[in-house]
């Protein structure tokens, strides 16, 4: 008969993530108790900091605790067991998983994270998706049914370290609700910037502003130039109006004191080097979005 996790990989794949099953894992489990889950626990495996891609082998070794899965850095996930494995240990419990019944009430996650190393992006957003997918397959709520082995066994453990589980709790419930494949889609990249830069100063600026814009001062690129990609500039436009016009006045304010400062010197602005002063451009705008 199949363990209860013989479909996890298939879950996790239909939520984007890249799976690797480790060598057994269909038939792998415990069998000192039941394994009937209704939650998720997530840790970190104490490792030394960076990539350390022994783990799942040592996990899988029955003489060894371990959880059924494993997030490496690059948000790859290795199912290592679809049966009880030893993760959870001893504890007081949380939501709908029983005081020292960890092993039998829920799935543990695995992070290749220790204490005081900080998160990869790749990895708490592999994280994230794919516990969101898992608790959607299951039907459980994440507000009962995840929580950190910190909470499970509270003062006994650390991990995961650094994780404001609530706030955990409530990004995963919105996945489930909204669910996304990637982190790609949330983040405004510089070419994003670059298409808001470029869309707010032709909408605002003055035509000598437009002149400067058009031989590609502050974008990189000339304004003819349509490759951009603009998705993420209009999801970012319509959620930040006020940042979209202060970008706006950030190009005016800055073109026209270029524009003064030549003109004082008699430097007509078709004597201007367009190269440097992009550089230049380019260079205040970086330090002026850090703040």
């Amino acid at each position: 008969m199949a363990l209860p996790l013989a479909n996890l990989p298939a879950i996790l794949r239909a939520a984007g993530i890249s799976v690797v099953e480790y060598p057994g894992w269909s038939t792998r489990t415990q069998t000192d108790g039941p394994f009937a889950p209704k939650g998720v626990i997530w840790h970190h495996d104490a490792s030394p900091p960076g990539p350390t891609p022994s783990e799942p082998a040592y996990m899988a070794d029955p003489a060894h605790n371990g959880a059924q899965c494993w997030v490496d850095t690059r948000g790859v996930w290795t199912v290592i067991a679809a049966g009880r494995m030893w993760h959870a240990g001893l504890g007081a419990g949380w939501g709908r998983i029983a005081a020292n019944q960890g092993n039998r009430d829920a799935i543990g996650i695995e992070t290749d994270h220790t204490v005081g190393e900080a998160w990869p992006a790749a990895l708490l957003d592999s994280l994230r998706i794919g516990t969101a997918a898992i608790c959607r397959a299951y039907g459980w709520d994440p507000a009962t049914s995840l929580c950190g082995h910190k909470e499970y066994a509270l003062g006994r453990k650390p991990d995961p370290d650094r994780l404001d589980m609530a706030a955990e709790r409530r990004t995963v419930v919105a996945l489930i609700t909204n669910p996304k494949q990637s982190q790609e889609d949330d983040v405004v990249t510089p070419q994003d910037i670059d298409a808001i830069a470029r869309a707010a100063a032709q909408a605002t600026a003055p035509a000598t502003v437009n002149e400067l814009m058009s031989r590609g001062i502050g974008l990189g690129v000339p304004v003819e130039d349509h490759s951009l990609p603009f998705s993420g500039a209009v999801k970012y436009l319509d959620a930040n109006a006020s940042a979209t016009r202060e970008i706006a006045a950030r190009i005016e304010g800055l073109v026209q004191q270029l524009i003064a400062a030549v003109s004082a010197h008699g430097v007509p602005v078709s004597a201007i080097d367009y190269d440097k002063l992009a550089a230049a451009v380019n260079d205040d705008a970086a330090r002026r979005m850090e703040n």
